[in-house]
């Protein structure tokens, strides 16, 4: 779901050993994300086309709907880039 700013809102934490990125994105699926890695610029993107969505019945009122976003993180030399992993479990992205 982006936010009015498009893109959607998301928590940086440093550990003693490794970084965490939650980023909140509910409303998707895991097939949804691209997570690329290119020099020291990690990028997490959506390309979701709302084409799909089923137009049958009358919306009342429709505050979110999922849509396509792109969230860039740029990396310190202090990150083992061989060591990135992610996971999606309830809207929220853990890298």
């Amino acid at each position: 779901m982006a936010t009015a700013f498009g893109y959607p809102p998301v928590n940086v934490k440093e550990e003693d050993d490794h970084y965490e990125i939650r980023l909140y994105a509910a409303g998707y699926e895991k097939k949804d994300f691209k997570v690329t890695l290119e020099d020291n610029i990690l990028l997490v993107a959506v390309d979701k086309d709302d084409q799909g969505e089923n137009r049958e019945g009358r919306r009342r009122r429709m505050d979110f709907q999922p849509g396509s976003f792109k969230r860039h993180f740029e990396l310190n030399e202090k990150i083992d880039k061989e060591s990135i992993s992610a996971k999606y479990e309830n809207g929220v992205l853990l890298l």
